[in-house]
């Protein structure tokens, strides 16, 4: 048993370091139209502000360096409106939420040509592999099929 537990004392950085080297680093470009409309580029996957994470993933917000002809932006700010998944530095999102799946609502707010735009997306934690990047739902598990008699 003594080897075992040395083995694992060994090997348990190195399994830790893997799970680290997994995370993703979301970006979302934004910027707001005349009208005040906002647009959002997605890094990977995620639709109109609302993306998918994991523990230890990170999002990050910004201006989109190459907006639609029309959009602009100047400034970006995001605030969790009750808990957040995530420790928020400079809209940048460092998930710590460990939740098999759950919903944080945030609002953003964007800076452009014509004043602020704000809207109201979600981050959605999903631990549990429940949903895929575009939101649908994942392998449905198995169920079990009666035996013919």
């Amino acid at each position: 048993m003594t080897t075992w537990i040395r083995a694992w004392a060994f090997l348990a950085p190195f399994f830790m370091a893997v799970g680290l080297l997994s995370a993703t680093t979301y970006t979302i470009n934004v910027s707001a139209n005349t009208s005040g409309v906002i647009s959002y580029v997605h890094s990977h996957g995620g639709k109109k502000g609302h993306q998918f994470v994991k523990l230890h993933d990170t999002i990050v917000w910004q201006c989109d360096p190459m907006p639609d002809t029309g959009y602009s932006c100047s400034a970006v700010g995001v605030k969790f409106k009750s808990s957040a998944p995530c420790t928020v530095s400079m809209n940048t999102c460092y998930v710590t939420d460990n939740s098999d799946l759950a919903p944080f609502p945030y609002s953003i707010a964007v800076s452009y040509n014509s004043g602020l735009a704000v809207d109201d997306p979600d981050v959605i934690v999903d631990n549990a592999g429940v949903l895929d990047l575009d939101g649908k739902q994942g392998a449905a598990p198995k169920k079990a099929v009666p035996k013919k008699k």
